[in-house]
């Protein structure tokens, strides 16, 4: 059962990833999509939650612990978020290199890896090595033009990696505060701050803003955080105290999932071969890392 969730969860996420890539080009301020898809997000998981806090497997929602250092971290990484979310939709503009953006996008690991070792003690094994130099390989099959011996690098491709490093900032931070709250309240106080950035940001344009994007988009504005939403609470409630490793390496093949979809449903066949290399290759790096 365990593991229908987790394919489950992994195909949402390949759905949100395509989906997004069909609606960001008819998106104009993208902070106004962020702003309205987290707001979007909130009142999804507050609506499942409603009917069911088990989904988040915690005793208590209100536990939570601040200190200065901690509330700035936990700051950095909201703040990461959005970046995160914004280099990426701009990414998945790209009009013929889906694919390549997807895998791109999943190598958030190396980067949590490097920040881990640099700033919260993480130990480096040789697999962690051997996952680092894997992606490596993978971004090289993706970026460099054997033709031509030089490294082709896209404006969508950089705001790939840019998002990818942002995750990785995230992350890092986030398996380091995850322990001093229950993961409600973790999740809430990351939203808040996002919700309140996004808000500065726009601040005058708010009411207009969410009113174009929802008069361009209409449903797909509903719909894309839903998406990101059910495969978060899918993934959730596939996890217990003793799958966790396969889960995560289960978790995965969303990356091959989008990308396969991403070459049958914009029928991709520039350096085909290299693609689907590379796909493989995120997936067993993530793993090991």
């Amino acid at each position: 059962m365990d593991i229908l969730l987790i394919l489950i969860s992994d195909v949402l996420f390949a759905v949100y990833l395509l989906h997004s890539s069909y609606i960001s080009k008819s998106i104009k301020n993208y902070y106004v999509y962020l702003l309205v898809s987290n707001i979007l997000m909130l009142i999804y998981t507050a609506t499942f939650l409603i009917f069911d806090y088990s989904l988040f497997h915690v005793k208590s929602i209100l536990t939570y612990s601040l200190n200065p250092y901690t509330l700035i971290l936990l700051t950095v990484s909201a703040v990461s978020y959005i970046c995160v979310n914004f280099f990426r939709i701009n990414a998945l503009t790209s009009k013929n290199n889906i694919s390549a953006i997807v895998t791109i996008l999943s190598i958030s690991s190396i980067f949590t890896m490097i920040i881990g070792w640099i700033f919260f003690n993480y130990i480096i094994t040789s697999k962690l090595l051997l996952g680092f130099f894997l992606i490596i390989i993978s971004i090289v099959l993706i970026t460099f033009d054997f033709r031509n011996f030089r490294i082709r690098l896209s404006k969508e491709l950089i705001f790939a990696l840019a998002s990818s490093l942002s995750l990785g900032i995230s992350i890092s931070i986030d398996s380091r505060n995850i322990s001093q709250f229950s993961p409600i309240m973790y999740t809430l106080f990351v939203s808040f701050v996002q919700f309140a950035v996004l808000a500065g940001i726009l601040r005058n344009s708010i009411y207009s803003g969410v009113k174009e994007i929802f008069s361009t988009l209409k449903v797909h504005i509903l719909l894309n955080p839903l998406f990101l939403t059910l495969s978060y609470l899918v993934n959730l409630l596939a996890f217990t105290p003793t799958n966790r490793s396969t889960i995560i390496a289960l978790s995965s093949l969303s990356t091959i999932i989008a990308g396969l979809l991403a070459i049958v449903v914009f029928k991709e066949r520039e350096k085909l071969k290299e693609k689907v290399i590379a796909l493989v290759l995120v997936v067993i790096g993530s793993i090991l890392i």
